[in-house]
């Protein structure tokens, strides 16, 4: 973490919270099932004939905003934190892990709000700003954690005398998480390998799984993906991906952040000089800063940067040109593609 690391240490370990919630993020509030059937994204009044009754944009909520977002305690996105951390040793991971916490929530709720309404041609260029804000705010401050762990705080840590659990240092994804999108509990993954034997069995986090997820962009973007359309898997994968990494960041907060609590006031001091001089070197380091300054735990919840407004913006705007219409179920065969009832045209017996 970029913050400063000078506060006074912990006198006992910290206090953690479980939520009986499988979640490792927290979620806005959603519509009631049948009211999600009827208005939801995708649902029949956003699908019919390829109309949509409300935009992306409309149907979109920041993490940040008040409106329907379901923290876990303090206005904290993480099932581990009773009240907001405070402590050295528990923003020393909290305080990024929250604001990639956020991307990652931002990630979900652009994907859902561009499911609905007209399908996107494959080039259309919200599929662009998607991928651009994927890259800048979601994969690269991801990706600079795990270098700044793996080449800083955890080897200090461990020099300390501090042994950093191995599934840590693994990147272990809980069972739970990974399971949930495993064919045969949940249908969001259709293409993942799997064996009967793995469920129940942390899975361990790969870097080049987003790669995967950027590549899954671009491939809809030439048209390759013919199974369902590009919208609807994308959101699939983003779900997907929030809960793999959120619970990696989880079992940082839960198990090594109270481990490191009795190092005290000089270690972190001197950590605090070692991270300093690893991020003079890194690209990254002040746009993560940047962003772990808006979080609320760090005293402000502001918007953040104004490039990342520009690309979130790009992503929920209209389709530049609708995609041909494809059948959904049925009811594309009733209207035509103003939304308008097609003359001749009877109500399917199997609808009555």
């Amino acid at each position: 973490s970029l913050a400063p690391l000078t506060m006074a240490p912990a006198l006992l370990l910290a206090s953690l919270s479980f939520s009986p919630s499988s979640r490792p993020l927290a979620t806005h509030t959603r519509a009631a099932p049948a009211q999600a059937a009827l208005f939801g994204p995708g649902g029949l009044f956003t699908s019919i004939g390829g109309l949509g009754f409300a935009s992306a944009a409309d149907r979109y909520v920041d993490p940040l905003d008040a409106r329907g977002l379901e923290t876990y305690s303090g206005g904290v996105t993480s099932r581990v934190w009773y009240t907001p951390p405070t402590e050295w040793n528990d923003l020393l991971f909290a305080l990024n892990h929250e604001a990639i916490r956020h991307e990652l929530l931002r990630l979900e709720r652009i994907t859902e709000a561009m499911v609905g309404g007209e399908r996107r041609k494959p080039t259309d260029s919200t599929f662009k700003s998607l991928g651009q804000f994927f890259d800048e705010y979601v994969a690269a401050p991801i990706r600079f954690q795990h270098a700044l762990e793996d080449e800083v705080l955890f080897p200090a840590i461990k020099a300390a005398g501090v042994e950093v659990p191995a599934a840590i240092t693994r990147r272990e994804v809980a069972a739970e998480a990974a399971d949930a999108f495993e064919p045969g509990i949940n249908t969001y993954w259709l293409f993942t390998p799997f064996a009967e034997e793995d469920f129940g069995v942390p899975k361990a986090w790969d870097d080049a799984e987003l790669d995967e997820f950027k590549a899954m962009i671009e491939e809809g973007n030439s048209g390759s993906n013919g199974l369902e359309d590009t919208e609807r898997a994308t959101a699939k994968a983003a779900a997907r991906l929030a809960a793999l990494v959120g619970s990696l960041l989880e079992a940082k907060e839960r198990q090594l952040c109270p481990l490191i609590a009795p190092l005290g006031k000089t270690f972190a001091a001197d950590l605090q000089g070692k991270v300093e001089e690893w991020a003079a070197g890194n690209t990254r380091a002040a746009q993560m800063e940047e962003m772990a300054a808006c979080v609320p735990m760090a005293g402000a919840g502001g918007p953040g940067p104004a490039k990342r407004a520009k690309l979130v913006a790009g992503a929920l705007a209209a389709p530049e040109t609708a995609a041909p219409a494809q059948a959904r179920d049925g009811f594309d065969t009733l209207f035509d593609g103003a939304g308008a009832w097609k003359s001749g045209k009877s109500v399917p017996e199997t609808r009555l």
